[in-house]
């Protein structure tokens, strides 16, 4: 790209875009439209692998999702570089290269991530899935790659990484003896315009709710306990953060609140949590979050 700002959509860019590219153009639209994402040229995502940031809506038409895309590929290859100096550095799928030493970073898949419900409209957002491989004549610098990259990673709260092992169906497909990997989970989002603000046209009623104590646990994947997490009463201010065991408590919650979906904030990320609601006063609440959602 040169110095001169382009006016251009997806469908511009596919165009010139290489194979790998197309691929990732037709997946992110096929996403789009199973998001209920605006048409072509409507469209403010953020390529920030540094925390999802969001384009302001007078730049959609100029960020095309290939554009985005094409972004935070180079941001990923500056990150490798700046770990792994004189490494190359490959966007494609892990294969046996010729070079000494290398690092794959392939853009495996597009997941939704669902933003919870406020008061305003909040961005969509979908997670970008990267394989990171590292290869080597040596297999001792393969590991040495992996392990600095790895825990480089996991000191960087602004992206999830998942070390699920890889099927082998796909180290078959990419023609590759299976070796060590991580996912990276990279986020875009998509800033909605606000609905206009209603009118009110009667007078207000104020209802009067009861407030009680409330103590609980966070459960996530398979039940475990999430400890670090802050906890939201929905519509209220009050949080309460997490223990090592998952537990948490509140001095005064309004009644109504025990029935509705609370916010949570953990690993970086947002859920709206699936709430049992105790089956007497005074028991704990249990609320469910799937951190394992990719």
């Amino acid at each position: 790209m040169g110095g001169t700002a382009t006016r251009r959509d997806a469908s511009d860019v596919a165009g010139v875009a290489d194979q790998n590219d197309k691929a990732a153009i037709k997946q992110c639209k096929q996403l789009l439209l199973a998001t209920g994402l605006p048409a072509e040229g409507e469209r403010t995502w953020s390529p920030s692998c540094a925390g999802p940031a969001v384009l302001p809506a007078n730049q959609a038409r100029a960020a095309g999702c290939a554009d985005v895309i094409q972004q935070i590929d180079q941001r990923l290859r500056d990150w490798v570089g700046s770990l792994l100096p004189g490494v190359t550095v490959s966007l494609d799928a892990p294969a046996d290269t010729a070079a000494a030493a290398a690092v794959s970073v392939y853009c495996f898949d597009i997941h939704p991530s669902h933003a919870a419900d406020g008061p305003r409209r909040l961005p969509l957002q979908v997670l970008l899935r990267y394989l990171v491989t590292t290869r080597s004549d040596s297999a001792e610098q393969a590991h040495a790659m992996l392990s600095t990259l790895l825990f480089a990673a996991l000191q960087d709260r602004s992206w999830d990484v998942e070390t699920r092992p890889l099927a082998a169906a796909h180290w078959s497909a990419f023609g590759v003896v299976p070796r060590p990997s991580f996912f990276l989970r990279v986020p875009l989002r998509f800033e909605r315009g606000q609905e206009a603000a209603r009118t009110i046209e009667g007078p207000m009623e104020l209802v009067r709710r009861p407030l009680v104590p409330v103590s609980g646990q966070l459960l996530g994947h398979n039940g475990q306990p999430v400890a670090n997490a802050r906890v939201e009463v929905p519509g209220h201010a009050p949080t309460a953060s997490t223990d090592d065991r998952g537990r948490f408590a509140f001095h005064a919650v309004p009644l109504g609140a025990l029935q509705r979906g609370w916010v949570v904030h953990a690993r970086g990320r947002r859920f709206v949590g699936q709430v049992d609601p105790p089956a007497e006063q005074g028991h704990p609440l249990i609320i469910h979050i799937n951190t394992d959602e990719a």
